[in-house]
């Protein structure tokens, strides 16, 4: 178990409590009262957002990831991607961009989710530039960077957009995802 962040060495004990909940309530109890004494501990957000959230504790879970606010850059990979992907699951696509930002230098991929986060906000510009980044910043080219720019333009109504990218992407990887892209295409055409 990795101890970074932890501010005070007593709060150890509170850890090992966290593990030995027996019911959702008296995790989630232990979950946010540990996490506000203890807010830079990454391990707590990955077992208490997965917990809560396979035990569809949602109200829980928002709790927890409020506590992460302004905490991009000090927690760990694995805690800001939990924390971003379900900030991006509960609808929250500022804070999930935020945090997939974070994640980019270490996985370019994340740039796919910051696409979707930005787009779906209405973003289309930051949406664009996280698309140039994904491109870029992959050593191949990705394929699945046209479908998910397209897939935002279809999802806001600029189909004609979302068709012209849909048929860049088939273009220059006609196998990708068994060219869907063709049929995507076509649909936005029809919308």
């Amino acid at each position: 178990l990795h101890l970074s962040g932890l501010r005070n060495p007593a709060s150890l004990l509170g850890v090992g409590q966290l593990f030995e909940s027996r019911t959702t309530d008296e995790l989630s109890e232990r979950c946010l009262k540990f996490l506000e004494s203890e807010p830079g501990f990454s391990p707590a957000y990955e077992s208490c957002v997965a917990s809560l959230g396979s035990a569809g504790r949602i109200a829980e879970v928002k709790r927890v990831l409020a506590l992460s606010s302004g905490r991009e850059k000090e927690l760990s990979y694995g805690a800001r991607t939990t924390i971003a992907d379900g900030q991006f699951r509960l609808g929250n696509l500022k804070e999930a961009s935020a945090y997939y930002r974070t994640l980019t230098s270490v996985d370019p991929a994340k740039w796919n989710q910051i696409i979707y986060a930005e787009g779906l906000q209405g973003n289309l510009d930051l949406a664009g530039k996280a698309f140039a980044e994904y491109v870029r910043a992959v050593p191949r080219e990705e394929p699945n960077a046209f479908d998910s720019i397209g897939e935002v333009y279809f999802f806001v109504g600029k189909y004609a957009e979302a068709e012209r990218q849909f048929l860049a992407g088939v273009q220059k990887f006609p196998a990708f995802q068994d060219g869907i892209g063709k049929l995507k295409a076509a649909a936005s055409r029809l919308a």
